[in-house]
């Protein structure tokens, strides 16, 4: 390895170090994503973003690449998201609650949302032919 190649690899080491030291703990915009200190509804904003708009994502499939997307202003705007959330469906009833699509070729919208539970989800479900 070259002398350029080691001190570039230590100055990049050095800065990932001071970038994590200057992060670690600091809230972002609207406090909900402290370093391991994710909320709930923070983890559950950011993973339907993920399954909706990142083809790379495993689930992208069945929810963006069918059409399925989030209301326009929850998609770069959190609180918006908690918000309205919160005011449309309350607060999660329990650890067993995840958030569902009422009528499942919906949006993650509005009006489409609910909490329920795994064993209400299977039966709401859209009926996919088998493969084979």
């Amino acid at each position: 390895m070259s002398v350029s190649q080691q001190a570039r690899g230590s100055r990049s080491a050095d800065t990932k170090a001071r970038m994590s030291k200057a992060w670690m703990g600091r809230p972002r915009t609207h406090g909900r994503t402290c370093y391991r200190n994710n909320t709930t509804l923070y983890v559950l904003w950011r993973n339907i973003k993920t399954r909706c708009f990142n083809p790379h994502d495993g689930s992208y499939e069945h929810y963006g690449g069918r059409g399925i997307t989030m209301h326009a202003p929850w998609r770069t705007d959190y609180m918006r998201f908690e918000t309205d959330l919160l005011a449309a469906i309350g607060p999660r009833l329990s650890p067993q609650h995840s958030i569902d699509r009422i009528n499942n070729d919906g949006h993650y919208e509005p009006g489409n949302l609910r909490w329920a539970t795994a064993s209400q989800q299977n039966s709401n479900q859209r009926h996919r032919a088998a493969k084979g």
